[in-house]
């Protein structure tokens, strides 16, 4: 779920609009964790906004920020091996 609110925030998507892009470009699944290419969305739209009522916008921008921290110390330490 954090990989398809990412998704959803970069390129500024609704719940629908995110699941209908995850089919059809092979890339979002990769992104979002998953190993193979899959033809059906990771959830039901409604399931995003059903979380995200639950743990408020406070919550997605903590996971958010979080994500964007943890991937920045990831691409410090493989910048620094080239």
């Amino acid at each position: 779920m954090v990989g398809c609110w990412m998704l959803k925030r970069l390129d500024h998507l609704g719940d629908e609009t995110l699941m209908d892009r995850w089919i059809e470009h092979p890339t979002m699944p990769y992104f979002t964790g998953s190993d193979v290419m899959n033809h059906q969305p990771p959830c039901d739209p409604s399931d995003g906004r059903h979380l995200r009522d639950r743990m408020g916008q406070l919550g997605v921008e903590k996971i958010f920020a979080s994500s964007v921290q943890w991937h920045q110390e990831e691409i410090k330490k493989s910048s620094s091996m080239v």
